[in-house]
């Protein structure tokens, strides 16, 4: 009989030819075997030497090691095509590095092979790690190195026993730093800060040492301010304003904030009416407070206080004013001593008569309404008096 060996069960009944009731019933597996190379090693750091065990088995699975059945065909092949077909095995290696092993496992004098290749390491038997640091511009000499960049290096030594070591330098290099400031102090005043103190211009230089412990360097560029006692930015402080609006400027150099009694706080302001205006200029080395007058300009109207009628000169009464488009008369009216009016203008003088007749001599009260140029529906009013001689 044959059946297909493929791990499945097999039940067999047998019958004695010579009683029928007679029967034998036989369980059979039909089980696929498979080599499954598997080893182990032991490495002495210190000769190089490793030492190889033969650890594999028959599986009846091709994909997993299933079972404990050891399978003793074997063949080691090492790097150098040294062969040994021992179950356990010592191999040196004449220096460091990896290296390929290869263990072959075998049934059937051959018919079914595993093969299983694993790299062997050979390190030193010492390692030690420095971490160290230099600045930039030196060099690292200790524990035999000579290097003076940044990076990781080796140094292979031999110990006493004979074991190689290894050591490894991871080293950092740091730079000096040199920075420069700009800044300023007072004129009269002492500047302590970046740990310097002086009290005048120049290029100053200070050497420190950095938190990594190399030198560096502090450059300050200084410069004085000046101080501003009774300085003023306004040159004129009293400004007659025909036309708005009017721009103020107080911008100077080393000022660094300003505030206006308007609450403006822009160096630059825009006036569009009378009146005072104050500033205040921070400076950083003492402030300078500023003030400026806006006024309109001063309009003049003048009035005689007697005329003659019947003379060939002053014979007539009227305001005496610069007519230029800045005065607008609205109405000039001459009262007598009983409060009549008895005349009234824009633009015609009195000429001293009253309907047609020359009035008596004596002191008259005239009025005058008028507005200007600058102060726009405002009205004005004069009143006075005037002596009319005949």
């Amino acid at each position: 009989m044959s059946v297909l060996v493929d791990n499945s069960v097999f039940y067999c009944k047998c019958t004695s030819k010579e009683n029928e009731y007679c029967n034998l019933f036989m369980k059979y597996v039909a089980e696929r075997n498979y080599p499954f190379a598997q080893m182990y090693y032991e490495i002495d750091s210190c000769t190089r030497e490793v030492m190889f065990i033969n650890r594999s088995i028959v599986s009846n699975n091709d994909s997993i090691p299933v079972g404990d059945k050891h399978c003793g065909d074997i063949k080691w092949v090492f790097h150098d095509g040294t062969e040994s077909s021992l179950d356990t095995v010592k191999y040196t290696y004449d220096s460091l590095g990896v290296y390929p092993i290869m263990l072959i496992a075998n049934l059937n004098n051959g018919a079914c092979v595993d093969t299983l290749i694993q790299n062997i390491t050979i390190g030193p038997y010492y390692i030690d790690t420095i971490q160290a640091y230099i600045c930039n511009g030196e060099t690292y000499e200790s524990n035999g190195f000579n290097e003076s960049e940044k990076g990781i290096y080796s140094m292979n030594y031999i110990t006493k026993r004979g074991c190689d070591s290894l050591i490894v330098l991871d080293l950092n290099v740091y730079d000096k730093y040199l920075e420069t400031f700009y800044d300023s102090v007072c004129e009269g005043a002492d500047y302590i800060n970046y740990g310097f103190s002086c009290s005048h211009p120049g290029v100053y230089t200070h050497n420190f040492q950095s938190i990594n412990g190399c030198d560096s360097i502090v450059v300050l560029n200084l410069y004085q301010k000046q101080l501003y006692p009774d300085y003023s930015m306004i040159e004129d402080k009293y400004i007659i304003v025909e036309d708005f609006p009017v721009i103020v400027d107080v911008s100077c150099d080393g000022c660094n904030s300003y505030y206006w009694n308007t609450g403006s706080t822009n160096p630059r302001i825009e006036i569009n009416q009378t009146g005072s205006y104050y500033v205040t200029i921070y400076t950083g080395c003492g402030n300078i407070y500023d003030s400026l007058l806006v006024v309109l300009p001063e309009i003049n109207i003048y009035f005689p206080n007697a005329f003659t009628p019947l003379k060939p000169s002053n014979n007539t009464f009227f305001p005496i004013y610069d007519n230029n488009g800045k005065v607008f008369l609205e109405s000039f009216e001459i009262f007598n001593r009983w409060g009549e009016i008895i005349y009234s203008s824009r633009n015609k003088v009195w000429d001293g008569r009253y309907k047609g007749k020359l009035c008596d001599s004596g002191v008259y009260v005239w009025r005058l309404l008028y507005k200007t140029k600058y102060t726009g529906n405002n009205v004005f009013e004069k009143t006075g008096n005037v002596n009319l001689i005949r």
